[in-house]
């Protein structure tokens, strides 16, 4: 669970090197453009690549709504009105309780949801079974598809909340997407502001908390404490990323994991102005984390 631009995909494919972790990266498998040229990190396109050929295979043995193109686990694409319902930003428990009400009011709109997350608790299945090891992450980030995971019965959730100086992640998100500083700051706020409902439907005692910071200034320290969060060893002999299979940011292709090094470039390229802007709009929240 975290913002965009965090460092979330470094975090799992650093996750990955543990043989008792299995993971795809982001399980709700989004933005990955033009899906002809889009590589699995292992180096295939991922309509060729093997291993995701035997997946979707397993997948239409066990009746669920899987492609290549659409994995069928992401709580979006049923319509405007279900997609607004099911996947606005997670809220107070007033907001949360009165968005079940609707749910459950619109037949379709359950139905759809109750559909998406067995498909993901099916292929989650399919994938360990494939991939082995005792855990699944699923690097997707999103506290409200957080909420509806943690209502599959058969899975005991865990949930590392990774954040990076919002100045940072702001500072990606205007450079990837072409916005102001105005707008970046106000979207991370809002992403911010959806984490502590999640306490409502997950223990605090099951949630880690890192920074993007600390991971890259003492990658190992936070790797152990986050095994032992997760009740495994700290073994990382898995580390031939040539062999993994994650889907996401992609920096899974290019970076160097024995080399992990702070990407600083928006201290320099943010103006005085940008980080006025910042300050005043989600400044507080930044300090809380404890950025200075």
């Amino acid at each position: 669970m975290g913002p965009a631009h965090s460092g979330t995909t470094l975090l799992s494919l650093l996750l990955s090197m543990n043989p008792e972790i299995s993971t795809i990266g982001e399980l709700k498998a989004t933005s990955r453009g033009e899906i002809r040229s889009y590589r699995c990190s292992c180096g295939e396109y991922i309509l060729e690549c093997p291993f995701w050929l035997d997946v979707k295979r397993s997948a239409d043995a066990h009746g669920i709504e899987f492609d290549l193109e659409n994995f069928g686990t992401h709580f979006v694409g049923n319509g405007m009105l279900s997609d607004k319902l099911l996947y606005s930003s997670l809220r107070e428990p007033l907001f949360e309780s009165m968005r079940d009400f609707l749910i459950g009011a619109f037949g379709g709109i359950q139905s759809f949801r109750d559909r998406v997350k067995h498909a993901n608790r099916v292929l989650v299945e399919i994938l360990m079974e494939k991939m082995g090891g005792s855990i699944f992450l699923d690097g997707s980030k999103d506290p409200v598809r957080l909420k509806y995971l943690a209502q599959i019965p058969e899975w005991d959730i865990k949930v590392i909340h990774m954040v990076r100086d919002g100045r940072a992640t702001s500072y990606s998100y205007m450079k990837n997407y072409g916005i102001t500083m105005e707008r970046a700051a106000g979207e991370w706020r809002q992403t911010c502001n959806e984490f502590p409902n999640i306490e409502r439907f997950i223990d605090s005692g099951n949630i880690y908390f890192t920074r993007y910071e600390d991971l890259c200034a003492d990658q190992g320290s936070v790797l152990d404490e986050i095994f032992k969060f997760l009740g495994v060893g700290n073994d990382l002999s898995d580390n031939d990323f040539s062999k993994q299979h994650i889907l996401g940011n992609s920096m899974r292709l290019t970076a160097d994991f024995n080399n992990v090094k702070m990407d600083n470039r928006w201290r320099s390229a943010l103006s005085k102005e940008d980080l006025a802007c910042f300050s005043r709009i989600a400044g507080d929240i930044n300090t809380g984390y404890g950025y200075v």
